[in-house]
């Protein structure tokens, strides 16, 4: 048996498409894990997350209860019941753990801390048992500051037992009082004075995992320069990485081939090719204004903005396209939602502009995949992104992205200035005026004879899927082997 074959791989996540989902993360726990057993040759995958109310109720029937445990000191109150589900070579186990995962949302409750501070408890208990039973985990792969404490704990057992931290998004971190840490996970308080846990003035969830973690890794090359070149980032977890020195590294996110493929799309009302894309594209228009409820206007440029509602996303630099809307007769579509501010600066632009931008509060999976169809061009002009998928999958329905140069978006959106051009890029610096000449450029390309057609054949042809990502992941779980 080959190297790759024997290794057994343990990822732990807070969220995994399609059981539960509330950003890239799940996307990326749905799509990594399957890609390692489809294309790398690796046999055995075990994801393990929290089994959330909405998980047990959605797909309750299809999970077979393996078995119960109850969690020691200083959660010996709480049973949890953990549930497999076998698919394309892949298991999953879900920890329902009554009172901590049975609840309405994923997050946004004042005790996540206390709550992913248990469910690492059960990870550790839930490794601890498995190689009891004989199954010993090669890597764990950690993602993202819910499992922060994961390495911390797993190596109190298994010091040898090889883990990897993946941030996906550094700005949320999970914060923890220093006197709750004997409280939640057992710890000693000195771990906090020597600083292995603690971050400014808190025990930090996401630092631990950095510190501990034998290898860290964010989800594109370019953010990955970015924490780089400022150790202050993000409360000074930059320093953190950068004493990882080599082990620290970027590898840009792929996008799902089963979630997002235009040929296949049973969302859209027409899928399309490359080669008809202008049939399902107009069908794929058609619908959207009626879900707007708008009289379309031939002939003009369609804009789709498809976000979460926070000042990460930049989404207030949009006021920077609307004269150029109102000039040209185009429209802007926004979906999302997200914070107070946010939303009510999207309201604002919709009062400003009411005959070229319209916005809708909320998100469905099934108009997001219309609108992605439908626009001519996709806005995202964040401030930081790590990875970004938006962007990514807009590319691959044919939309243009309109970008800036953050993170991962400088990694998979060409501008049109170089020879494989797949975009329009300004600089993240240049602010709203940045975003308004990108617009000033599309709109040139939009009215030329062929400039937009060409965008769309690189875009669609552009290959986003997770076979490098897959790859990547593979050679850093040898490097750790």
């Amino acid at each position: 048996m080959s190297l790759d074959c024997s290794m057994n791989i343990l990822y732990v996540t807070s969220e995994c498409a399609p059981f539960s989902k509330s950003g890239g993360l799940a996307d990326v726990m749905g799509d990594l894990p399957r890609s390692m057993v489809m294309q790398t040759g690796v046999e055995s995958c075990v994801v393990v997350s929290p089994g959330y109310r909405s998980t047990m109720q959605k797909y309750g029937a299809k999970l077979v209860k393996d078995y119960d445990m109850k969690l020691d000191d200083p959660y010996d109150v709480l049973w949890v019941h953990i549930y497999k589900l076998v698919e394309d070579g892949v298991e999953y186990f879900f920890f329902d753990i009554p009172g901590i995962f049975d609840r309405d949302n994923l997050y946004g409750y004042s005790d996540d801390p206390y709550r992913f501070a248990a469910f690492s408890l059960a990870v550790k208990r839930f490794i601890i048992d498995q190689n009891n039973a004989g199954r010993r985990f090669d890597i764990v792969h950690c993602n993202d500051w819910q499992t922060g404490f994961v390495p911390l704990l797993i190596k109190q057992v298994y010091w040898d037992m090889r883990c990897i931290m993946t941030i996906h998004n550094p700005a949320y971190q999970g914060w923890l009082p220093p006197d709750q840490l004997w409280n939640c996970l057992r710890l000693p308080y000195w771990m906090y004075e020597n600083g292995s846990v603690r971050l400014g003035d808190s025990v930090n969830f996401l630092k631990t995992g950095v510190y501990f973690a034998d290898a860290v890794n964010t989800v594109s090359a370019h953010h990955a320069q970015e924490l780089l070149a400022d150790g202050n980032c993000f409360g000074g977890l930059g320093w953190a990485l950068k004493a990882k020195g080599d082990l620290f590294l970027g590898i840009t996110n792929g996008l799902s081939d089963r979630e997002f493929n235009p040929t296949r799309d049973m969302r859209i009302p027409l899928p399309y090719s490359y080669h008809v894309h202008k049939e399902g594209k107009a069908a794929a228009r058609e619908a959207a204004m009626k879900a707007f409820s708008i009289q379309d206007r031939p002939n003009t440029p369609l804009f789709i903005a498809i976000s979460r509602l926070t000042p990460q996303k930049g989404l207030e630099r949009l006021w920077g396209i609307g004269d150029s809307l109102k000039k040209c007769g185009g429209r802007l579509m926004i979906l999302g939602s997200g914070d107070y501010d946010s939303e009510g600066q999207m309201y604002k632009l919709q009062e400003a502009y009411p005959e070229n931008v319209s916005f809708w509060r909320g998100y469905s999976n099934d108009l997001s995949h219309i609108l992605y169809a439908a626009g001519d061009f996709f806005v995202m002009p964040s401030r930081f992104e790590p990875c970004g998928l938006s962007q990514m999958i807009a590319m691959r329905y044919g939309t243009v992205p309109i970008v800036s140069d953050a993170g991962g978006l400088l990694d998979t959106v060409t501008d049109i200035s170089q020879p494989d051009g797949r975009g329009f890029v300004f600089g993240n610096w240049a602010d709203k005026d940045g975003l308004w000449s990108a617009t000033c450029r599309a709109l040139e390309t939009y009215y030329s004879a062929d400039g937009l057609e060409n965008l769309i054949r690189n875009d669609m042809f552009y290959d986003s899927s997770w076979n490098r990502a897959a790859k990547n992941y593979l050679a850093l779980y040898r490097k750790l082997y």
